[in-house]
């Protein structure tokens, strides 16, 4: 009896497993991204120009992250990387 509920949970459940998957490599591509040397390089300046187009409400938060990532923006960069990875 055991078996045939597992296979009909497999069955059942498939789009949602091709689902996860499926943002799991997503996930996955993008992280590898993070780690090429263009996205340390433009780092800020992405975030930077990010900002310019953002509604009035959003502009202090915007503001708040370029002025604490300023200073260390390579630092920031790399944690970036190596948190989206793991």
């Amino acid at each position: 009896m055991s078996q045939i509920q597992g296979a009909s949970r497999g069955y059942a459940a498939w789009p949602k497993d091709a689902l996860r998957i499926g943002f799991g490599v997503i996930w996955l591509i993008d992280a590898a991204l993070k780690w090429l040397p263009g996205f340390r390089a433009s780092y800020m300046d992405t975030i930077m120009g990010e900002a310019d187009g953002q509604p009035g409400w959003l502009r202090p938060w915007f503001h708040f992250w370029i002025t604490v990532q300023h200073p260390q923006a390579a630092s920031f960069a790399w944690l970036v990387a190596v948190v989206e990875t793991l």
